[in-house]
C-alpha cells in the first residue's frame, strides 16, 4: 500500500475535533433532556455517554467548551424548589 490510508497519519487516525465537540454537546442535551423528565434511568444512561464523550475529547486532546452554567434560583428550568432557592 503506498502512502497512509485515507484519514490516517502513521498509525493513529485523525481526531476530528468538531465531531468530538458535536458529541459532548449532544450528551448534553441528552442529561439536560432526562433532568427535565425525572426519569433516573434516562438520567444514568444519559450521564455514562456525557462521561464517555468527555473521556473520549480528553483522550484525544480535543478542547471542549464549557457547559453553559443555569441560573440559580426558582425561576430556572429544572431547579427543584428548595429552601434555599426561595
Amino acid at each position: 500500500m503506498d502512502g497512509d490510508p485515507e484519514g490516517m497519519v502513521g498509525t493513529e487516525a485523525v481526531v476530528d475535533a468538531e465531531a468530538v465537540v458535536d458529541q459532548v454537546q449532544s450528551a448534553r442535551a441528552r442529561v439536560r433532556a432526562a433532568v427535565a423528565s425525572h426519569d433516573a434511568g434516562a438520567l444514568s444512561a444519559a450521564m455514562d455517554k456525557l462521561e464517555e464523550a468527555l473521556h473520549r475529547a480528553r483522550e484525544d486532546g480535543v478542547d471542549v467548551p464549557a457547559a453553559p452554567v443555569a441560573p440559580a434560583g426558582p425561576a430556572a428550568p429544572g431547579n427543584p424548589v428548595l429552601p434555599e432557592n426561595r
